[in-house]
């Protein structure tokens, strides 16, 4: 009766419920999910009906893709470290082999859930592991088991439970194994033999493990490099001798068999022995796991292998299965086809696919691999947009269709990471934009107040000529007002009249390059462009109202530059240069990057209209004569950049002038106008100051810019630098926001004293680690960044990374990982000047009479965090939130006041009003998630911008997927909530101002009756 009477209060206990409005949800915010770049796919075969295309990515995702529409079906994220080595897919049955081979898990193709897991091994991987997995089928062809070699050990799995059928050290076969493979009830191992230069097969019976065969074959070309081997129909064995430069042959199930030799020069081919390193065997069965992307082919039966020559030369050749004689069967020497294979039933088909970038086309031929006829009503062309650059995979699926024709499917994998399908038609299907998983760089760049050519000349002829004298200047300007004029009624005539079609279509104005009109900026300021780099080297530019991608660069050849700091992500340098207030200009960007290409070895620069897209021309006026412009459009820099500054000062043209240090020590800027430029930086030298963190000298450097030796020739000269103890590493060295405005000088302390801030815009903050990761640390610097004075120094115990930090306003707020107490700890500090204020002047670095007084506090948070921001708004009235990217996907935002080092333990009858007692664990309050249950898988950073409201600040996060929004860290003080009553407000004012002239004339009658008395 207790027990009931319990459970009747319990539910009478309100719940405490915690959401949004359904209307809400998605109303200034929007969400991309990317699964990255493919490393296998297999079309799901598990029903007749099925579209469905299971990837596994070098992100760590396995998912499902829509072969109808590319929509996402489902997703599964891996741990970091967990990453995908091997997939498996036959029927109902899916597998994963990931973190090195030790973790073999078991999917449901249909909804993605695990099923089963199993640990392969307890011993960690050394990264030269040997790992694989292959499916192996009975005899009788009723069950499925899964084959996984790890190390020197192979195993057996069965793919319902994942249980363990058997196990067998190869090691005591003196055998290192290489690859295995598997026919009908059996399981071959294949690998060098550890007594002599042989190569050594054994063969298991695939339900006890017991060894059925076991043969030597003599092999005087095995080297200590890996076997370049591969496996034919059910029983061949190619490998290629890179000595001799011939192709070996031998039998599998044959116990007496030897290799047979076949010399490339008797196929035909010459080739230079300078060059054997780069020849490889690439098998067509790609069911055997030799592909690492490709289609699923139920039975073992090609007899055809490509060698690899080069990269424009490739041979078709073919295996007799009675003599075993390798014989020619094409070959490709243009540069520009890939062969890839399917199967349909016990036929074989060759898919030859050519890509031609000059006229965006790609050609599909198909061959009958038995006849070796060409299937004509296969073949097709489909166009493939140039920014995508060259196919480099392809997952294959054939399929019957009405009327007994044959019909395909291909998911087709691009350099720019990009997935695509391709049917039976003239265009993509679909496209995903799969580099988008691994942005690098971005900006918020706001949009031009209007993009008609006609406007913008009318302005230039307005406001860009200063010559003549006043009637003329009159005349000039009533004429471009008549000229605005008609132009507006243009547009309203245009609008009012043009199609729906039109409206809603993303094509450009190809004469001046600005996009279509209703891609503008509004009233507060709230749409932007943002502009993101990925790892790949595209660029892109997306539509912050609904993602959508509004423009692509593809300029093949660059990458990121490698971190300086351990555990760093790679970089590039992405500036804005000139911005869309500086019309009829237009606006620049520059994106700074390292280079691929043999041609150029120092770095690469990328000059564009951030709004759409264009690359501009002539980029390499005014940086140096010896900048050459590449074919792909970006220009080879005449340095090897170390680090960069923006000189807060615009050239004639607009032009932030951007600085670039090199590795000599020299100062090179990227300018519009070269002379002006260097105006503004002689102007400037003597307050200009650089700073580097040094991981290899371990040291922080700073330089003072003076002049070089020659005319206009500028250097950088050591000024300062601090030298990082021994058995600390710098990880990393983050100033403030150069943009950054702070609109209060004070803060008031818990005792009702006022305390001025210390406001070095040249503060940097230090971040080091230990060597030693039995005791682990990390220390925090502050340094002036023009004297070099070390103004805090702190040293917390038991903390490692990775440190996330965020540096604004006077104070650092810092995250790390507590090793003993297993936790994230959050530290805090702020720097305070005293009481009075030492100077009414703008802050010098050069004069600060005065050492900061330092306060911190550290504090819990619950869960990992990834990722550190700290909102920013236009004019800093607004509080600061601190945004934390946690590792479930969250982004919590966190008032500041809760990072509070005033907070005391202390709670006494007196305490001071408006300061919160301390609590160590932080508040994590799921209303506090800016992006709700839109998770943002990976998040690697948090990009926040200030917009036209002060109210609001603009938030872009960045990982496996992409998230933008808008906070408001205040509420919306300076606008009109959306449910306000504007009618009863306008009718109140129609009201009062009817009553209002209802009385004054019931008045002035009255007064005036009164004076007739």
């Amino acid at each position: 009766m207790e027990l009931y009477i319990a459970l009747f209060l319990v539910s009478c206990i309100p719940a405490l419920v915690v959401g949004m409005y359904e209307d809400q949800a998605g109303l200034y915010d929007w969400r991309k999910q990317f699964i990255g770049a493919p490393r296998f796919s297999k079309f799901d075969q598990s029903s007749h009906s099925s579209r469905r295309v299971v990837l596994a990515t070098d992100s760590g995702v396995l998912a499902s893709i829509n072969a109808r529409n590319g929509q996402l079906g489902w997703r599964q994220v891996f741990a970091k470290g967990d990453d995908i080595v091997a997939l498996q897919h036959r029927a109902s049955i899916l597998v994963t082999l990931s973190s090195g081979g030790r973790l073999l898990r078991g999917w449901n193709v249909s909804t993605g859930s695990l099923t089963w897991e199993t640990v392969v091994s307890e011993e960690e991987s050394d990264g030269d592991t040997v790992a694989s997995a292959v499916l192996v089928e009975s005899k009788s062809g009723k069950s499925t088991a899964i084959a996984v070699l790890y190390g020197d050990e192979l195993q057996l799995f069965t793919s319902k439970s994942g249980q363990k059928l058997w196990s067998v050290s190869l090691s005591e076969s003196s055998l290192k194994c290489q690859f295995i493979h598997a026919t009908a009830g059996q399981l071959h191992a294949i690998g060098v033999s550890t007594v002599g230069m042989d190569v050594t097969l054994v063969t298991f019976h695939a339900t006890s493990g017991d060894v059925v065969t076991r043969h030597t074959l003599p092999a005087a070309w095995v080297s200590s490099e890996p076997l370049d081997c591969i496996v034919l129909g059910s029983s061949f064995l190619v490998c290629l001798d890179h000595v001799t430069l011939s192709l070996q042959t031998a039998l599998l199930e044959v116990e007496l068999s030897t290799f047979v030799a076949t010399s490339l020069s008797s196929l035909g081919v010459d080739v230079d022995k300078s060059a054997s390193k780069t020849i490889s065997l690439n098998s067509l069965n790609l069911e055997a796991g030799m592909s690492t992307i490709g289609a699923t082919l139920p039975n073992a039966l090609l007899m055809q292998f490509v060698l690899s020559i080069s990269p424009s030369h490739q041979l078709l050749l073919k295996v007799d299965e009675g003599s075993a004689a390798i014989s020619l069967v094409r070959e490709l020497s243009d540069g520009r086809t890939q062969l890839y294979a399917a199967m349909h039933g016990d036929q074989g088909h060759l898919l030859m696919m050519r890509h031609d970038s000059q006229t965006e086309s790609l050609q599909l031929e198909w061959l009958d691999l038995a006849s070796g006829r060409s299937v004509q009503e296969l073949a097709q062309t489909v166009h493939l947009p140039a920014h995508h650059g060259k196919p480099v995979d392809a997952c294959i699926y054939l399929f019957s269709k009405k009327g007994s024709t044959l019909g395909y499917r291909i998911v087709l994998a691009t350099e720019d990471h990009a997935l695509s399908l391709v049917q039976q038609s003239p265009r993509l299907m679909w496209t995903r934009e799969e580099s988008l998983a691994n942005v690098v760089a971005s900006q918020l760049v706001e949009l031009p107040i209007s993009t008609s050519k006609a406007f913008f000349e009318t302005l230039h002829q307005e406001f860009g000529s200063s010559a003549g004298n006043v009637i003329s200047a009159f005349v000039q300007r009533v004429t471009s007002q008549i000229v605005q004029v008609k132009h507006w009624l243009t547009s309203l005539h245009s609008r009012k009249h043009a199609p729906t079609e039109a409206k809603d279509s993303a094509s450009t104005d190809s004469e001046d390059g600005l996009q279509r009109e209703d891609f503008l900026r509004d009233q507060f300021n709230l749409h932007r462009m943002i502009v993101v780099a990925t790892a790949v080297g595209k660029v892109f530019g997306i539509d912050s109202r609904n993602g959508s991608i509004q423009w692509t660069l593809f300029p093949q050849g660059i990458k990121p530059f490698l971190p300086s700091a351990p555990g760093s992500l790679p970089m590039y340098q992405l500036a804005l240069l000139r911005s869309v207030q500086h019309f009829p200009l237009e606006p620049l960007a520059v994106l700074l990057a390292d280079s691929q290409v043999s041609e150029c070895s120092t770095a690469a620069m990328l000059f564009f209209n951030p709004v759409t897209g264009k690359i501009l021309p002539n980029d390499c006026n005014g940086v140096a004569e010896s900048c050459r412009t590449m074919s792909t459009g970006w220009s080879c820099a005449p340095f090897k950049p170390v680090s960069n500054l923006i000189v807060p000062a615009l050239d004639d043209t607009g032009c932030r002038v951007f600085s670039v240090l090199d590795s000599t020590r020299s100062l090179h800027t990227i300018p519009c106008d070269k002379q002006s430029a260097h105006r503004a930086i002689a102007a400037l030298k003597p307050s200009l100051f650089m700073y580097i963190g040094d991981t290899v000298t371990n040291r922080v450097q700073g330089y003072r810019i003076v002049a070089g030796s020659e005319a206009e020739s500028l250097q950088a000269e050591p000024h300062w630098q601090v030298s990082i103890p021994s058995g600390e590493v710098i990880i990393s060295v983050t100033g403030k926001q150069p943009t950054e405005v702070v609109n209060s000088l004070g803060a008031v302390m818990p005792n009702g004293s006022v305390h001025y801030k210390y406001l070095n815009p040249n503060l940097v903050a230090v971040v080091t680690e230990s060597h030693d990761a039995s005791k682990p640390s990390i220390s925090l610097y502050l340094i002036d960044g023009v004297t070099g004075s070390v103004l805090y120094h702190v040293q917390h115990r038991a903390l490692h990374g990775p440190v996330h930090l965020v540096h604004s306003d006077n104070w650092v707020v810092y995250t790390a990982y507590h090793s003993k107490l297993r936790r994230t700890e959050v530290n805090v500090v702020e720097l305070y000047d005293g009481m009075t204020q030492p100077s009414t002047e703008p802050f010098s670095s050069l004069k600060s009479p005065t050492t900061p007084t330092a306060l911190s506090q550290s504090y819990i948070m619950r869960g990992t965090v990834l990722s550190l921001a700290v909102s920013y708004t236009r004019r800093g009235v607004t509080h600061r939130d601190v945004l934390f990217g946690l590792e479930n996907g969250g982004i919590l935002s966190l008032v500041k006041f809760f990072l509070n080092p005033h907070r005391s333990l202390e709670v006494t009858a007196n305490h001071p009003e408006g300061t919160m007692p301390y609590l160590p664990e932080l508040p994590y309050n799921p209303l506090a998630m800016i992006n709700y249950n839109r998770t943002v898988s990976a998040i690697r950073h948090i990009h926040t911008a200030p917009s036209g409201l002060e109210s609001t600040s603009l938030v872009f996060a960045h990982g496996l997927d992409l998230f933008f929004t808008r906070l408001t860290p205040s509420k919306t003080f300076d606008v009109l909530p959306a449910d306000f009553d504007r009618l009863f407000i306008i009718a109140i004012l129609l009201l009062l101002g009817t009553a209002t002239f209802v009385t004054s004339r019931l008045s002035a009658r009255r007064a005036l009756k009164f004076a007739w008395r």
